[in-house]
């Protein structure tokens, strides 16, 4: 029986790390933007305020542009509010292409969505 636990406590803790592991970093993100050459502007989270997402449930943002190309991508700090802005965005098709990856959701042109 503690053998079993032990199992079980390292399959969560392997779910957890592949979970946390899945969300991309904010400078491998710019890094492969600026490669593509789209130009690459950090966002504040208090400038995502009047797009109605909390500043303080933000981590960070980014937005990536090249000629009529476009995409903003936000880092939430935890994944249950990164979840619910896809799933509002998701459901208003008039908002364009959306993706999440973790705790990351990004939004805009298919082109610059299909560099992630």
């Amino acid at each position: 029986m503690k053998k079993i636990r032990i199992a079980l406590v390292f399959a969560l803790c392997a779910v957890m790390l592949a979970f946390v592991a899945c969300t991309p970093k904010i400078d491998s993100i710019k890094e492969k933007y600026q490669d593509e050459g789209y130009a690459v502007i950090d966002v504040k989270a208090g400038d995502l305020s009047r797009y109605g997402i909390e500043s303080e449930k933000i981590e960070s943002g980014l937005v990536a542009t090249k000629i009529t190309q476009t995409v903003v991508i936000v880092w939430f700090k935890d994944s249950a509010d990164a979840k619910q802005t896809y799933n509002d965005v998701k459901s208003d098709d008039s908002k364009g292409n959306v993706i999440r990856k973790g705790n990351m959701v990004a939004i805009g042109s298919k082109e610059a969505i299909d560099i992630l």
